[in-house]
C-alpha cells in the first residue's frame, strides 16, 4: 500500500466523518477540505518521524513536540494571547531548526566545537519551550537561539562561506 493510497483513505474517511457529524454542506466546503489536507500533512510528518528518524532524534525532539501540542490545546488566562502565540511560533521554528540539526548530526557533519555549541544552545533553549508561562521575552530568546542554529547550519552547508 503506497502513501498515495493511504492519503486517499484518510481523505475519504475524513469526508465521511465530517459529513456524518457536520452535514454534507460543511464537508464539501473549502475550509473543511483544507483541514483534511492539514490532517494528511500531520499524518505524513508523524509517519516520517516514527518510521524514518532515529530513536535519538525522537528522544530529543519528541518532548518539545508534545509540549507544543499540549500548550496549543490549553487555554491560559494569565498571559496575553500575543505572548502565547509568539511563544508557540518561536518553539515551532526552534523545533524545525533542531530537526535540521539532527539530520546533519546523523550524517556526522559537525566537529567537536560545533557539537559543544549545539549542546549549549539546546540546554538553554529547550526548557524555555517547555515553560507553562510563556512570555514575549522568552519567545525572543527562543528566536535568537533558532537564528544561532540556522547560522551554524548555513556555515556548515556553505563550507564557511557565509
Amino acid at each position: 500500500m503506497s502513501w498515495n493510497t493511504i492519503q486517499q483513505l484518510i481523505r475519504i474517511v475524513g469526508y465521511a466523518v465530517g459529513a456524518y457529524f457536520f452535514g454534507e454542506g460543511v464537508a464539501e466546503g473549502e475550509l473543511f477540505q483544507q483541514a483534511i489536507g492539514g490532517l494528511v500533512g500531520v499524518a505524513a510528518f508523524v509517519w516520517w518521524m516514527l518510521k524514518e528518524r532515529s530513536s535519538a532524534t525522537l528522544r530529543s525532539i519528541g518532548p518539545v513536540l508534545l509540549v507544543l501540542a499540549l500548550s496549543a490545546c490549553q487555554p491560559s488566562t494569565d498571559q496575553p494571547p500575543d505572548a502565547r502565540y509568539e511563544h508557540y511560533l518561536a518553539c515551532l521554528a526552534y523545533t524545525s531548526a533542531l530537526e535540521k540539526v539532527a539530520v546533519w548530526n546523523d550524517l556526522g557533519k559537525f566537529n567537536e566545537a560545533q557539537l559543544a555549541e549545539l549542546r549549549r544552545i539546546e540546554a538553554a533553549t529547550t526548557p524555555l519551550c517547555m515553560t507553562e508561562t510563556p512570555t514575549l521575552a522568552g519567545a525572543d530568546l527562543i528566536m535568537q537561539a533558532t537564528a544561532s542554529l540556522e547560522a551554524l547550519l548555513l556555515t556548515l552547508v556553505t563550507g564557511g562561506i557565509a
